[in-house]
């Protein structure tokens, strides 16, 4: 009677703090998550997808009234290139493939700025958790750091672009090494800016435009409270978009874990779920 008793008092335990705990949660911060697709330009007929594959190319789509008419891939083996199928019977070409080269079509310069060097170590503090076992509650937390990287820049001018939205995405996205989540947002303010109009899937009006990208990385180390021996680093980036034009100047796009999370209950529960496996857990404080 009394282990039946015990086991009903963990039962109560495990379905109390279930029901405390807030289900808040957001984006893994792999980058380019295999198959999620974003849509990067929508109009009345035409659209541009984009979605990363197995082997971590970037696949961009473009659609005319529901008709995919091109595919440009970018690919991680040519990082500088550009794979383009075409689809449509509508434009005569030599081949039903071919590839372009970003600075076909721009300007590109990077630099991969290895002078500097990482910042001291900052401490962000440690979040405390709670967890229901068949035993009753158990207390632990993740003590976290994190140093900051400038990685660099890189600028890229385009020249007098004509031509389909898919290869304007593909050139900018290619050229500024650009995540998915941060293409997403970061085209939808630049088309907007340049005000590019655009009939039957392309580009009417010549682009000519320079944008810049400076990356920043955070290393976060992750060290369980109660086991030091238990740590893992996770990463976040910041994107810092300046455009001379002012199509999306000093815009920053953020990737992942970054300090300006701290204290926010979804970079809480996903620095949780990479350490941690208990199933019934809330948090219970920040320090």
């Amino acid at each position: 009677m009394k282990k039946v008793y015990q086991s009903f008092i963990s039962i109560l335990l495990v379905f109390s703090l279930l029901a405390s705990m807030t289900l808040t949660s957001f984006a893994t911060a792999k980058n380019n998550k295999v198959g999620d697709k974003v849509t990067l330009y929508e109009d009345h007929e035409t659209i541009v997808e984009m979605y990363t594959d197995l082997s971590g190319n970037r696949i961009l789509n473009q659609y005319l009234n529901g008709k995919l008419i091109q595919r440009d891939t970018l690919l991680t083996s040519s990082p500088n290139s550009i794979k383009r199928d075409f689809f449509d019977d509508s434009v005569t070409r030599k081949s039903s493939s071919d590839v372009i080269y970003i600075e076909q079509y721009g300007k590109l310069t990077s630099d991969n700025n290895e002078r500097v060097q990482p910042c001291a170590v900052q401490t962000a503090g440690t979040i405390k958790y709670r967890a229901a076992l068949d035993t009753g509650y158990i207390y632990y937390g993740l003590k976290c750091t994190y140093d900051t990287k400038n990685l660099g820049s890189t600028t890229y001018t385009i020249n007098n672009f004509v031509g389909r939205m898919v290869d304007l995405i593909a050139l900018v996205v290619g050229a500024l090494t650009l995540p998915n989540i941060v293409a997403e947002a970061f085209l939808d303010a630049l088309i907007k800016g340049l005000g590019i109009t655009v009939a039957s899937g392309m580009i009417k009006n010549a682009v000519t435009d320079t944008v810049s990208c400076i990356k920043t990385q955070y290393t976060w180390n992750l060290v369980d409270t109660t086991a030091a021996s238990h740590q893992k680093n996770v990463y976040g980036y910041k994107y810092y978009i300046t455009d001379v034009k002012s199509a999306a100047k000093n815009n920053n796009y953020y990737e992942g874990y970054v300090p300006k999370d701290w204290k926010t209950q979804s970079l809480a529960v996903n620095f949780h779920n990479e350490m941690f496996t208990y199933n019934a857990w809330n948090v219970v404080g920040w320090a």
